[in-house]
Protein backbone atom coordinates (compact mmCIF):
# COMPACT_ATOMS: atom_id res chain seq x y z
CA UNK A 1 0.00 0.00 0.00
CA UNK A 2 1.38 3.40 -0.88
CA UNK A 3 0.47 6.89 0.14
CA UNK A 4 1.11 9.64 2.64
CA UNK A 5 2.23 8.90 6.22
CA UNK A 6 2.33 10.69 9.54
CA UNK A 7 3.12 9.81 13.14
CA UNK A 8 0.25 9.95 15.64
CA UNK A 9 0.86 10.78 19.30
CA UNK A 10 -1.47 8.54 21.29
CA UNK A 11 -1.34 10.99 24.21
CA UNK A 12 -2.57 13.84 22.02
CA UNK A 13 -5.90 14.66 20.39
CA UNK A 14 -6.16 11.74 17.96
CA UNK A 15 -9.23 13.07 16.15
CA UNK A 16 -7.44 16.35 15.39
CA UNK A 17 -4.27 14.55 14.24
CA UNK A 18 -6.22 12.16 12.00
CA UNK A 19 -8.41 14.93 10.54
CA UNK A 20 -5.30 17.01 9.82
CA UNK A 21 -3.71 14.09 8.01
CA UNK A 22 -6.86 13.53 5.92
CA UNK A 23 -6.69 17.25 4.97
CA UNK A 24 -3.06 16.82 3.89
CA UNK A 25 -4.10 13.80 1.81
CA UNK A 26 -7.03 15.67 0.23
CA UNK A 27 -4.72 18.55 -0.71
CA UNK A 28 -1.93 16.33 -2.02
CA UNK A 29 -1.26 15.11 -5.54
CA UNK A 30 -2.61 11.72 -4.45
CA UNK A 31 -6.17 13.05 -4.35
CA UNK A 32 -6.31 13.27 -8.14
CA UNK A 33 -5.67 9.50 -8.27
CA UNK A 34 -8.95 8.69 -6.48
CA UNK A 35 -10.98 7.91 -9.64
CA UNK A 36 -8.26 5.51 -10.83
CA UNK A 37 -8.69 3.63 -7.53
CA UNK A 38 -12.52 3.61 -7.68
CA UNK A 39 -12.59 6.30 -4.93
CA UNK A 40 -11.32 3.73 -2.42
CA UNK A 41 -8.77 4.88 0.18
CA UNK A 42 -7.04 2.82 2.83
CA UNK A 43 -5.99 4.11 6.25
CA UNK A 44 -3.30 1.79 7.64
CA UNK A 45 -2.22 1.98 11.28
CA UNK A 46 1.24 0.48 11.72
CA UNK A 47 4.58 0.66 13.56
CA UNK A 48 2.82 0.82 16.94
CA UNK A 49 5.27 1.79 19.71
CA UNK A 50 3.78 1.17 23.16
CA UNK A 51 6.78 2.69 24.97
CA UNK A 52 6.64 5.99 23.10
CA UNK A 53 2.82 5.91 22.75
CA UNK A 54 2.84 6.59 19.04
CA UNK A 55 2.10 4.90 15.75
CA UNK A 56 2.18 5.60 12.02
CA UNK A 57 -0.87 6.28 9.88
CA UNK A 58 -0.62 5.91 6.12
CA UNK A 59 -3.46 7.07 3.85
CA UNK A 60 -3.39 5.81 0.31
CA UNK A 61 -4.05 3.09 -2.20
CA UNK A 62 -3.25 -0.53 -2.91
CA UNK A 63 -0.19 -0.25 -5.12
CA UNK A 64 -0.44 -1.28 -8.75
CA UNK A 65 2.11 -1.03 -11.52
CA UNK A 66 5.28 1.01 -11.21
CA UNK A 67 3.79 3.99 -9.36
CA UNK A 68 6.19 5.23 -6.66
CA UNK A 69 4.81 6.59 -3.39
CA UNK A 70 6.50 8.65 -0.67
CA UNK A 71 5.46 6.06 1.92
CA UNK A 72 4.71 2.38 1.55
CA UNK A 73 3.53 -0.21 4.03
CA UNK A 74 2.94 -3.93 3.66
CA UNK A 75 -0.22 -5.35 5.17
CA UNK A 76 0.84 -8.30 7.29
CA UNK A 77 -0.54 -11.69 6.34
CA UNK A 78 -2.85 -13.41 8.78
CA UNK A 79 -6.38 -13.35 10.11
CA UNK A 80 -8.30 -10.06 10.25
CA UNK A 81 -11.66 -9.28 11.77
CA UNK A 82 -13.91 -7.30 9.43
CA UNK A 83 -15.83 -4.61 11.33
CA UNK A 84 -18.27 -2.64 9.13
CA UNK A 85 -18.89 1.02 10.00
CA UNK A 86 -16.19 0.99 12.71
CA UNK A 87 -12.71 2.47 13.00
CA UNK A 88 -9.50 0.78 14.03
CA UNK A 89 -9.17 3.05 17.06
CA UNK A 90 -12.71 2.21 18.21
CA UNK A 91 -11.97 -1.50 17.88
CA UNK A 92 -8.78 -1.10 19.93
CA UNK A 93 -10.75 0.62 22.70
CA UNK A 94 -13.26 -2.25 22.66
CA UNK A 95 -10.72 -5.05 22.18
CA UNK A 96 -12.06 -7.06 25.12
CA UNK A 97 -15.41 -7.42 23.27
CA UNK A 98 -13.85 -8.79 20.09
CA UNK A 99 -13.32 -12.48 19.35
CA UNK A 100 -9.57 -13.10 19.55
CA UNK A 101 -6.53 -11.21 20.77
CA UNK A 102 -5.42 -8.26 18.65
CA UNK A 103 -1.92 -8.20 17.16
CA UNK A 104 -1.49 -4.38 16.86
CA UNK A 105 0.74 -4.73 13.78
CA UNK A 106 -1.00 -3.50 10.64
CA UNK A 107 -4.66 -2.74 11.13
CA UNK A 108 -6.52 -0.76 8.52
CA UNK A 109 -9.72 0.89 7.38
CA UNK A 110 -11.11 0.84 3.85
CA UNK A 111 -13.09 3.93 2.86
CA UNK A 112 -15.34 4.36 -0.12
CA UNK A 113 -15.45 8.09 -0.84
CA UNK A 114 -17.77 10.22 -2.91
CA UNK A 115 -16.45 12.80 -5.36
CA UNK A 116 -16.22 15.36 -2.52
CA UNK A 117 -13.88 13.04 -0.57
CA UNK A 118 -16.58 12.31 2.01
CA UNK A 119 -16.96 8.70 3.24
CA UNK A 120 -19.90 6.77 1.82
CA UNK A 121 -18.90 3.62 3.70
CA UNK A 122 -16.06 2.34 5.83
CA UNK A 123 -14.87 -0.99 7.16
CA UNK A 124 -12.18 -1.60 9.78
CA UNK A 125 -9.91 -4.64 9.61
CA UNK A 126 -8.01 -5.58 12.76
CA UNK A 127 -5.41 -8.33 12.88
CA UNK A 128 -5.92 -11.08 15.45
CA UNK A 129 -3.44 -13.61 16.74
CA UNK A 130 -3.72 -17.11 15.38
CA UNK A 131 -5.04 -19.59 17.90
CA UNK A 132 -2.64 -22.37 18.85
CA UNK A 133 -3.72 -25.72 17.43
CA UNK A 134 -3.98 -28.57 19.89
Amino acid sequence: MGGLSTTLDLNGDLDAQINSHWQRFANSALAVELPRHQNRVYAVYHDYDADLQRLRLTLGFITVGDRQYNSTVTLQAGRYLELPEQTVLDSWQNASRLPGNLRYETDYERYQLNRYMQPVSQVAYVAVKQEAHR
